[in-house]
């Protein structure tokens, strides 16, 4: 197979909104800066105390669960292009408030907003990714997306270091400025791609995804999946330096994620854009429950790499079909409010995981713990599982896997968004 050929399978033939919003994507990513170093500016700059900082965190997770869902309804109500512009200008705003934060007041407002307003773009780029790329392409269009936005951050967490070094002022200004940047580029070079809604379609609420079944069905299954994964963050860290290790060794493991993203993802694309959704996506959750239950028998640094390859295979898999399940099954005006829905889900995930992690770790054990993570994997995937009837009937997939590619909606010119 030529060069070209293998392009051919893994990108070519979507369409240029989508590369304009995947460029985008990169370049938002490569300029996230604050986050990884967010507690130690708290610490460090601000002079709060560590459990102080730790309570900020938790209120900034608890206001990011109202970003997606709020930033769905938007999406479906001014348009895909007018909320990533109003989301990435208004985070841009939280980060600069957070910056020259000199009160607690200030600081507690700083960290609110910048939780409310983080995601707020990122319903509409899910939905305008579903609004131009058919079907049929969609795993791969998610999939590329996925492995982009692991690119830039990789990127952004070496060098967001050093930057460090010269003050935080530089890193929420360069933050700051990649996010407008990427809504600037969407709003000024795509054309809005919100479906038209004729007479006889309700205009929708933001609550229409949690009273659809199948909606329900697959938040359930992604919830268990992200309460497992986000272990990664929370538990694995404080096993691994009980079991002696440093934490070097451990950035070196976690770190290992993103570097078999980067090069499987690519590698594995076109097999999983011919795949069922349903299917994959639930035993890509069993290899996630595995992986983590795996680290159960680990002590050294390297058995827990293997224990990182291992669900980060899962991982892969679960995250190129999530995003084009939703886009299969959302009714088309409203697929703004399910991309948010769909987000919340990791918003609620990273809220309960902690808990019920640190939870289980102190008071039951290791052993506990991870084989309750495979045990809540394997549940994910049996819900999952579940779904396939009801996917089937209602996904536009089956339908149109016959049909000459032809997008779903109409871009609209510029002039008339």
């Amino acid at each position: 197979m030529t060069v070209r050929e293998a392009w051919d399978r893994r990108a070519g033939g979507l369409p240029r909104e989508f590369w304009l919003v995947l460029v985008g994507s990169f370049i938002n990513r490569l300029g996230t800066f604050v986050q990884p170093f967010l507690v130690l500016y708290l610490v460090r700059e601000r002079g709060v105390s560590e459990s102080t900082a730790g309570l900020l965190l938790a209120i900034n997770g608890v206001a990011g669960l109202s970003s997606q869902i709020v930033g769905g309804v938007l999406a479906d109500r001014l348009g895909r292009r007018e909320t990533m512009l109003l989301g990435t200008i208004a985070f841009a705003g939280a980060l600069g408030l957070l910056a020259v934060a000199e009160s607690p007041a200030v600081l507690v407002a700083g960290v609110v907003l910048t939780g409310a307003t983080a995601d707020l773009y990122r319903p509409a780029s899910s939905a305008l990714v579903a609004d131009v790329v058919p079907p049929r392409d969609r795993v791969r269009a998610f999939g590329l997306h996925f492995w982009v936005i692991n690119l830039g951050f990789a990127a952004a967490t070496s060098v967001a270091g050093l930057l460090a070094e010269h003050g935080y002022g530089l890193l929420f200004g360069l933050d700051a400025l990649t996010t407008v940047v990427f809504g600037v580029v969407v709003f000024a070079f795509v054309g809005e791609t919100r479906p038209e809604r004729d007479d006889t379609t309700a205009p929708g609420r933001f609550t229409d995804p949690f009273t659809d079944r199948l909606m329900l069905g697959v938040i359930g299954s992604w919830f268990l999946y992200s309460c497992v994964y986000f272990q990664v963050f929370i538990s694995l860290p404080l096993v691994m330096t009980a079991d002696g290790l440093s934490l070097t060794v451990f950035g070196l493991v976690a770190g290992l994620n993103g570097l078999v993203i980067v090069v499987v993802q690519p590698l594995v694309l076109d097999r999983l854009n011919r795949l069922p959704r349903v299917e994959t996506g639930a035993w890509s959750m069993t290899v996630v429950g595995l992986g983590f239950g795996l680290h159960g028998f680990a002590d050294t640094g390297w058995q827990h790499a293997a224990c990182v390859v291992v669900w980060t295979l899962g991982e892969i898999g679960a995250t190129s079909v999530g995003s084009a399940l939703v886009a299969d099954i959302s009714p088309a005006h409203l697929r703004g409010r399910y991309s948010g829905a769909f987000g919340f889900t990791f918003g609620a995930a990273a809220v309960v995981a902690p808990l019920v992690g640190t939870v289980t770790l102190e008071h039951v054990g290791q052993a506990a713990l991870w084989t309750g993570c495979l045990v809540v994997g394997l549940a994910g995937a049996a819900v999952q599982l579940t779904l396939r009837d009801g996917v089937a009937r209602r996904s536009t997939l089956t339908h149109e896997a016959l049909a000459p590619p032809a997008p779903t909606h109409q871009v609209l010119p510029d002039s008339t968004a």
